[in-house]
């Protein structure tokens, strides 16, 4: 019974840790990473990569 518990108990919480981005969150990264490369600044351009 405590086994049982326990199991329900983790897959709960990684349930509610477990997050998806929306397409628009998707999306405005995209455009931000986008403008960093045409500002030529590549260097924040791959931090904001890694980063994602």
């Amino acid at each position: 019974m405590l086994k049982k518990i326990i199991i329900l108990l983790l897959i709960t919480i990684a349930g509610v840790k477990a997050k998806a981005q929306t397409p628009d969150e998707v999306y405005d990264q995209y455009l931000d990473f986008n403008l960093k490369c045409l500002e030529g600044k590549a260097d924040e351009a791959m931090k904001m990569g890694r980063r994602y």
